[in-house]
């Protein structure tokens, strides 16, 4: 290791970070756009997973929408009508992205 080598990975260290050779840089970048695209993957299939289960929802009887919400243990107002059962169930089940 050469004496500037040794200099720079003890400044570093020092200053809680890691010396590394230039070439890792190109491999970061190509792992940062990895997650960036696996990112937008999972939100259009998150988006179209809940289309799905609001089309399916909208498709279902009112007696079986009750029976999905009384699996679910949720309280269901009596004159609560389809599009409101179909709201609460999809609510309930849709997939969300949480952001860290």
């Amino acid at each position: 290791m050469k004496l500037l080598d040794k200099i720079c990975h003890a400044w570093a260290r020092r200053n809680g970070m890691v010396y590394v050779p230039e070439s890792w840089q190109v491999e970061y970048v190509k792992l940062a756009g990895d997650k960036v695209r696996n990112g937008q993957t999972t939100a259009m299939i998150v988006r179209e997973y809940n289309e799905l289960l609001k089309d399916f929802y909208n498709k279902c009887s009112i007696k079986e929408l009750k029976d999905l919400l009384k699996d679910a243990e949720l309280k269901i107002d009596k004159d609560l009508d389809k599009d409101g059962l179909v709201n609460l169930a999809y609510n309930e089940y849709k997939m969300v992205i949480k952001k860290d």
